[in-house]
């Protein structure tokens, strides 16, 4: 049976965090220390090209691994987390990174 949470402590924490409580692959506990999680910091301070080399290395690192860790389907669905993160960036960015590769 679920843990009932009152009023107080939900809006204290916020309703966002709340659902995300427990939640090792789309929201890791550990990358939710501040305002921002750390993903979101990275993507800020680097440049989209480095961002997106980030995002394949991770989904090459939990692929890789998955197979030699306790919970294989945990990093299975990481592998598949930064993957998608991948694609969005792609999508959201194909026109520049194209043009990118043609200007001098």
């Amino acid at each position: 049976m679920p843990k009932k949470i009152d009023a107080t402590w939900k809006s204290k924490i916020g309703h966002k965090q709340l659902q995300h409580q427990g939640d090792n692959v789309n929201h890791p506990p550990h990358y939710q220390k501040g305002r921002m999680e750390t993903i979101d910091i990275m993507q800020n301070l680097v440049s989209l090209e480095e961002f997106i080399g980030h995002l394949k290395c991770t989904v090459i690192k939990y692929l890789s691994r998955y197979e030699h860790k306790e919970n294989p389907i945990q990093d299975l669905e990481k592998a598949e987390w930064y993957l998608k993160k991948l694609i969005e960036k792609r999508k959201i960015n194909d026109a520049y990174i194209t043009l990118e590769k043609h200007l001098p």
